[in-house]
């Protein structure tokens, strides 16, 4: 079997038809970086991505992004971003307001943030309901099929949805301090803002339920530090009720990522209408236990579960932890489960540990 038959059997709720599970470690990071900086070690050196997850015996995750589902023009709107190896300016213009923000990164090798985000008040959020109310979306399917031909049985994609309104203003628009002062001060507001960004957003779902690919994701990055039980219990929930709905119709499996601290979100799981719940990793990186996600999913639903990546760093554990560590996400969820590093391998973990993660499964 190839690994993308092993990850489609446990998707689609077929995991006990596998030879062996799934193990689906993202070294996209680790991989860019090492090579990047010359840091790449003996007999690696040279491999692309792909080679190397060949070069180890597992697949290979990908996440196509909106530059690759569909290109996007807007009316009336001017989307600048003016781009330096270590900052960023974006700057946004509309008949309602003009807004501006910018991204900064330490190191060229390291991941950008924002430094000042484009929404700073209520006022703010009448030029982003204008954008994304005056665009239009072209798929473009010959680019999905493209990736998928590239990757062979090697490799498994997923097609990111747009993030849920809620996470999207708190992550990508306002940040997370002033995005959750915006709901506070005026819920009302944030709610119509919500309202007009779900509704703008339709035509990308449907755009998307037509591509090729059986999985969509919702790139949420759920942690209820940023989103609470109480917010997750009115935003998130209606929402990924709604869309699964559209996207089930369609035939599409739909996923979220939540790779963060979870005790207080997982009892309502079972709930969300979602069929995965992508880039899970228990302690000691988050507040959750394997038994704790294992009693709150419904008995339909699949997960990807990873040893914490901080086990891979530093010589914090050898590779008998890893593995017996590996073991008990096998035993915890038998063939519901994809098993990989969570959620990321990043750049100064031991190459060795993911290989020796790799054993458990054959």
């Amino acid at each position: 079997m190839t690994h993308r038959q092993r990850i489609l059997n446990v998707l689609n709720g077929r995991g006990g038809d596998n030879d062996r599970p799934p193990y689906f470690p993202d070294l996209s990071y680790w991989h860019e970086v090492r090579t990047q900086s010359g840091t790449m070690p003996a007999g690696l050196a040279g491999l692309s991505l792909l080679e190397l997850h060949r070069r180890l015996d597992c697949g290979l995750p990908v996440h196509l992004y909106t530059d690759t589902l569909y290109t996007t023009a807007y009316e009336g709107v001017e989307v600048t971003v003016r781009s330096g190896e270590l900052a960023q300016t974006h700057t946004i213009r509309t008949p309602v307001g003009t807004l501006t923000g910018r991204r900064d990164r330490p190191h060229r090798h390291e991941s950008w943030f924002w430094r000042e985000h484009l929404v700073k008040t209520h006022a703010d959020l009448a030029a982003i309901e204008y954008m994304v109310s005056h665009r239009t979306l072209t798929p473009t399917p010959a680019k999905v099929q493209g990736v998928l031909d590239e990757l062979g049985g090697c490799g498994f994609v997923d097609l990111v949805l747009p993030r849920s309104p809620m996470p999207r203003l708190l992550i990508d628009w306002a940040g997370i301090e002033t995005g959750l002062l915006l709901m506070h001060d005026d819920p009302g507001r944030c709610q119509a803002f919500f309202d007009c960004v779900a509704e703008a957003d339709d035509a990308a779902f449907e755009l998307i339920a037509k591509l090729p690919g059986s999985v969509c994701i919702f790139g949420d990055n759920v942690d209820e530090v940023i989103v609470s039980p109480p917010m997750y219990r009115r935003w998130s929930l209606p929402y990924y009720r709604r869309r699964s709905a559209q996207l089930h119709a369609a035939g599409k499996l739909v996923a979220c990522h939540m790779d963060g601290r979870l005790r207080g979100l997982l009892p309502m799981v079972a709930d969300t209408g979602l069929d995965i719940l992508d880039g899970l990793t228990p302690a000691p990186m988050n507040d959750w236990q394997l038994d704790d996600a294992l009693r709150a999913m419904a008995p339909s639903q699949r997960l990807w579960c990873g040893v914490p990546c901080s086990l891979f760093c530093d010589g914090t554990a050898g590779a008998e932890q890893i593995r017996a560590f590996g073991r008990r996400i096998l035993d915890t969820f038998g063939p519901r489960v994809v098993l990989n590093v969570g959620d990321q391998v990043p750049p100064n973990a031991d190459i060795d540990l993911v290989a020796a993660l790799g054993e458990v499964v054959r």
